[in-house]
């Protein structure tokens, strides 16, 4: 049997200011064009069973283009297959808290073939392909029902699928409590496949498990991404083995950073510029260290930088001041913090204030984190 597992398709996504033609938003274009080239890329491999592992709407109660849309190229996907299994489990993103508020993915069952599992764990039984798929959504990990993880209905293949944050995945510096499960807990070598949602980039634990990754960028931080090929998982069962399966988005260039602590404000310009020769509107940043704060107005003037701009979707300058001032030689700030989120901005915050004795930085760093996320979750 061959399984093919997507995951945080963020559908409804939506960033910067520019539009598409149609007068959508251009991102919310991108990512469904990115879906679709995935969904293109599913079926050139001919899989028996897919796997959707969650956030497939990036918000609960997404524009009618982004329904419109995905449902019409789920509805082609599934023809194109013949209604084979689609398996659809609910995500952080897209499940209302409260039950009886319904879920626009429920319609998505009117389509031959797809099983939605929305807010609590459910065993899906496929005899078809004589496999039993059991679904943990979101909503079932916060509300710590009690699950149990194993294969139950003595099919030939099992498949455990569960949206949410494990702890290998999450960063050092945020507290563990945060995490929704423990990779190690999941039993995966009773099941024949654990599809994974949540964490936007690919990350394998076992030949049989992983996070698939999203489908494309569309978390606040995308810089930390950028190592990352977004796509999907192939896994087959006579080989045992998943694999990574890259495919194409907007371009992303984090540029080299320039220094202009010896520069004038045209070599500057002249530098940002040179670094932004590029192609194909992408996403761009550009950080430049040791700009002084009454020159750094001057970056953002002039026919050079709207040229740099109309080259790219987004084009974002990220300016750190001089340590020291030109004339005195005085230190004039701490050591440049190159936070770009309101993560970023918590930790620089979290590692410049005094704290009262007994309390530790890195555990106090970590738990701003980890509420951050609470709250982009919630």
């Amino acid at each position: 049997m061959k399984i093919a597992h997507l995951s945080d398709t963020h559908m409804g996504f939506r960033a910067y200011s520019k539009t598409h033609i149609s007068g959508v938003n251009q991102r919310e274009i991108d990512v469904m064009v990115t879906f679709r080239s995935v969904l293109d890329s599913i079926l050139g491999h001919k899989p028996d069973l897919v796997i959707h592992a969650g956030d497939w709407f990036h918000v609960v109660r997404p524009g009618n283009h982004s329904i419109r849309h995905s449902f019409r190229a789920l509805m082609q996907f599934q023809e194109a297959r013949g209604g084979a299994p689609f398996v659809l489990c609910g995500g952080n993103h897209d499940s209302p808290k409260n039950v009886e508020a319904g879920n626009i993915q429920d319609l998505f069952q009117e389509i031959p073939g797809v099983r939605f599992a929305s807010n609590m764990s459910e065993r899906f039984d496929i005899p078809e392909i004589d496999t039993e798929i059991l679904c943990i959504p979101s909503n079932s990990l916060v509300t710590r029902e009690e699950v149990a993880i194993r294969p139950d209905l003595g099919r030939k293949h099992s498949v455990l699928v569960v949206h949410g944050m494990a702890t290998q995945a999450l960063p050092k510096a945020v507290d563990l409590t945060h995490a929704d499960f423990d990779v190690n807990d999941l039993h995966t070598h009773l099941f024949t496949y654990t599809a994974l949602g949540d964490y936007h980039n690919f990350a394998e634990y076992a030949p049989n498990c992983c996070f698939s990754g999203s489908t494309d960028y569309t978390t606040t931080n995308i810089w930390d991404e950028l190592d990352h090929p977004k796509g999907w998982v192939e896994f087959s069962t006579e080989v045992g083995q998943l694999r990574h399966v890259a495919v194409p988005t907007r371009k992303v260039y984090d540029l080299p950073a320039i220094d202009a602590g010896d520069m004038s404000i045209e070599q500057i310009i002249a530098a940002m510029d040179a670094n932004a020769q590029v192609e194909g509107e992408p996403i761009v940043r550009q950080k430049i260290s040791n700009v002084h704060p009454a020159d750094r107005r001057l970056l953002f003037q002039g026919s050079t930088y709207r040229e740099i701009v109309s080259r790219c979707l987004n084009y974002q300058v990220v300016t750190t001041p001089p340590l020291r001032d030109r004339g005195t030689g005085e230190i004039t700030s701490e050591a440049p913090a190159e936070a770009t989120t309101i993560e970023g901005l918590w930790e620089v915050h979290a590692k410049a204030i005094s704290l009262p004795a007994g309390v530790d930085r890195d555990e106090f760093i970590g738990q701003g984190l980890g509420l951050l996320k609470e709250a982009a979750n919630g």
